[in-house]
């Protein structure tokens, strides 16, 4: 699965993990992720529906970058030079570092929960 674009920093889109289930009682990470999932399942070694699958099941992009052997910090500067690559393509201006930090650090540590 392909997710478009990134969106601009705070601007409503859809999250990391696209179509969010019913069941989810949690909000969904980081929307200014989205766009960068197939970049994620890559650097993790996984394959997008995996990456989906996992974080539906509530697991972070953190904890699957730790169960994967990926550093966190890599993963983290490789998502936010792809939010900044988009925002430029885009005719946006480059967000600044705590804005890109915020952002990406709440997408990577979220745990989604299913209702029971």
């Amino acid at each position: 699965m392909s997710i478009s674009s990134l969106g601009a920093a705070g601007q409503g889109v859809s999250a990391v993990s696209a179509a969010t289930p019913t069941t989810m009682t949690s909000p969904a990470p980081a929307p200014a992720l989205n766009g960068t999932l197939n970049g994620i399942a890559q650097q993790l070694g996984m394959s997008v529906p995996t990456v989906q699958s996992a974080l539906k099941r509530g697991s972070s992009i953190t904890e699957l970058a730790s169960q994967q052997g990926v550093s966190r910090d890599a993963l983290v500067s490789q998502v936010q030079t792809q939010i900044q690559q988009a925002r430029q393509a885009d005719g946006q201006p480059a967000a600044d570092q705590s804005t890109l930090d915020r952002m990406v650090n709440r997408a990577f540590d979220a745990q989604r929960r299913t209702a029971s």
